[in-house]
């Protein structure tokens, strides 16, 4: 069990990349890039935050778990409710920058 660890790592490490990339795009096609980006940032940005609660929460239920403190099944359900919208909001993005971002690329830049 990392406690969290390793998904906190994930969105660091996702977020330089998607820094980066940005950083890069601006440098090559200017403000237009930002139009390709927008459609399926807006979900990949929203499920990571999403994927952060669910770990805050995991950890906050796990730490009351170890110390017999009753959990509160709203907890619970939240845990749930961020992993659901976690995995919908990642294949939404999936879907929308395999086949939306990339036609837009195709069409106005390459």
């Amino acid at each position: 069990i990392s406690l969290g660890f390793l998904g906190l790592v994930f969105f660091e490490f996702n977020l330089f990349l998607l820094c980066s990339n940005i950083i890069t795009g601006f440098q090559s096609y200017g403000m237009e890039f930002l139009y390709f980006i927008i459609p399926h940032g807006i979900f990949e940005f929203l499920s990571l935050i999403f994927s952060i609660l669910f770990i805050l929460e995991s950890i906050i239920s796990l730490i009351f778990f170890i110390k017999n403190i009753p959990i509160n099944k709203n907890i619970i359900e939240n845990i749930k409710t961020y992993f659901i919208c976690t995995i919908i909001l990642f294949i939404i993005s999936a879907v929308i920058e395999s086949t939306i971002s990339i036609r837009l690329l195709e069409r106005y830049v390459l």
